[in-house]
């Protein structure tokens, strides 16, 4: 095979701009020497220079921003921190993370009561963005509320028969007997029909139905009813 004579030695030269960031720049063949001993027999050869790139390729970085979940207590709930889960930042560069302003306030926010925790990153090396040398990937954690526990029960009632329904109606009324509600919400209880006839169990249930509103919203399913 071609190649160099034996006791022959190369001498070559190289070139190629400086390379900081993801991207690739020539490799140049420059000068080429071929030596014998002290003798410089280079022209004996029939040379082909073949030039080449020097590359940077993107370092890859996975970030996920913070989950939380909580009951619902009427306040947003939101949570800016994030963790590197994969990879690492070079030793010279910054990262930024700002918030895409995500939270969540009632159990019916975002698709199956979750909310993305959106944000995005910039990376700075120095004075230079230098986002665009990392394969980043972004990972949004999760906002979840949970319902609020409250119990309500109905009032009792009795009377002597008189063909008339026996409701539970404001006069015999309800009571919040476990948890409370959040300052704000409205409660709305809706009695069912009644009773008019003597039953051989002593009596019926007092049934309702009750829902919750904030400012005009159904905010039902914030609670656990």
């Amino acid at each position: 095979e071609p190649g160099l004579a034996e006791d022959h030695s190369l001498e070559v030269s190289t070139s190629y701009d400086s390379i900081t960031f993801a991207g690739s720049v020539p490799h140049v063949v420059g000068d080429v020497t071929i030596w014998a001993g002290g003798d410089d027999v280079t022209d004996n050869y029939a040379i082909t220079r073949v030039d080449s790139t020097v590359t940077v390729t993107p370092r890859l970085i996975r970030i996920m921003s913070g989950s939380a979940t909580k009951v619902y207590d009427g306040q947003p709930l939101t949570n800016e921190t994030y963790e590197i889960k994969e990879g690492s930042l070079a030793e010279t560069d910054t990262l930024y993370v700002v918030y895409g302003g995500a939270s969540a306030t009632f159990v019916s926010d975002g698709p199956e009561g979750r909310v993305d925790n959106t944000f995005s990153v910039s990376i700075m090396h120095g004075e230079t963005d230098a986002t665009g040398s990392y394969y980043l990937i972004l990972t949004y954690g999760k906002l979840e509320i949970t319902p609020r526990p409250i119990t309500i029960t109905s009032g009792s009632a009795d009377k002597i028969y008189d063909g008339g329904a026996l409701t539970g109606d404001a006069e015999n009324g309800y009571e919040i007997t476990e948890g409370k509600l959040v300052e704000g919400d409205d409660l709305t209880v809706t009695f069912g029909p009644g009773i008019i006839h003597v039953r051989e169990s002593g009596g019926g249930k007092n049934t309702f139905e009750a829902s919750v509103s904030k400012d005009g919203k159904d905010i039902t399913s914030s609670y656990s009813i």
